[in-house]
């Protein structure tokens, strides 16, 4: 039996009331699932740290809510070019991808888009899935050449016993991973058609507004940082950002920012400021991280539409199945 043989029986299952039936149970499983993992991971950080570490900046929620807010924002016109068509309701469900991908594991959120995308929009599944594929790529080259910039400037001119306490001997195989990664990048455009279905146009196009977006979140996260503490040195910041860049390519970890955290708890030893206060500073940006995905997550089930002419569709079939056969 071929693999093409396989595919087709499963789609033809998919298709039986059974399977939809299970599907929606599923789904009711999936969306029960998220909201207690983010309510446990709230109630580990601790509601009463959680209150007495939040800062009092109302620029800070701003800039925190821009900056969850950019990623999803960026994917619209990024899955618009991969796709060559807009996608119809698409930011709340890139916004349920980034919640996904943060909480379970790495490319969960992607099958969460795919799933949804082509039960709701009837995109073609291959089409579909190169589209995710490379979207993928390019978002994880965009990141590493990041990071390689950042971690070769902070080799260069940060205090590397800050990081190196917390990673130990592990931090150069991390560094040498990722900027391999990063020297990769003309390799792998290079020879685009055996990795990549998009155009090499559209991939520039793509690995540009990633590598933008990545440059901004960094640059919010900074800004962030200094309106809470901002007696600190450039260095500094520059240490928790590569940190922070670091852990987010280890791959397969779930909830990086709670990881982050701790790294963070352990570097801030040598801050000018109290450790306390950065303590209170990373609890309450984790604390914000994990309560707007639950948020966002629980307001997304409202805010998400079904394809324009969905509804139309489903009277005329009840329609067609309703009308009397033709009288012979």
């Amino acid at each position: 039996m071929t693999i093409k043989t396989v595919a087709a029986r499963v789609q033809a299952w998919a298709e039986t009331p059974g399977a939809k039936r299970i599907g929606r149970v599923v789904r009711v499983l999936f969306f029960v699932a998220i909201t207690a993992i983010l309510l446990f991971q709230l109630r580990a950080i601790g509601w009463s740290d959680v209150l007495r570490s939040l800062p009092t900046q109302p620029l800070f929620y701003l800039l925190f809510f821009a900056n969850f807010m950019v990623l999803p924002l960026t994917e619209v016109p990024i899955f618009r070019r991969l796709l060559g068509q807009p996608i119809p309701g698409a930011l709340p469900v890139l916004v349920r991808k980034r919640i996904v991908n943060a909480v379970l594991v790495d490319y969960s959120g992607d099958l969460y888009l795919y799933d949804w995308a082509r039960k709701r929009l009837g995109i073609e599944s291959r089409k579909l899935l190169l589209a995710v594929k490379d979207n993928a790529i390019l978002s994880s080259l965009a990141g590493a050449v990041v990071a390689g910039a950042f971690i070769v400037t902070f080799i260069v001119r940060a205090p590397t016993g800050r990081i190196a306490g917390w990673l130990d001997s592990s931090l150069g195989l991390v560094v040498g991973g990722v900027l391999c990664a990063s020297l990769t990048l003309p390799l792998l455009l290079r020879f685009r058609h055996a990795i990549l279905s998009t155009s090499a146009r559209v991939a520039w196009q793509v690995f540009g507004i990633h590598t933008l977006r990545t440059i901004v979140n960094l640059t919010v996260q900074v800004v962030q940082w200094v309106i809470v503490l901002p007696g600190e040195h450039w260095t500094t910041w520059l240490s928790f950002l590569t940190a922070q860049l670091v852990i987010a390519r280890l791959p397969f970890i779930p909830n990086r920012d709670l990881l982050f955290m701790a790294a963070g708890l352990q570097m801030s030893g040598g801050l000018t400021a109290s450790r306390d206060a950065m303590a209170g500073l990373l609890v309450a940006g984790t604390a914000l991280t994990q309560g707007t995905n639950l948020l966002l997550f629980l307001v997304t089930a409202f805010w998400m539409k079904p394809a324009p002419g969905a509804d139309q569709r489903a009277v005329a079939d009840t329609s067609a199945r309703d009308q009397p056969p033709p009288i012979a």
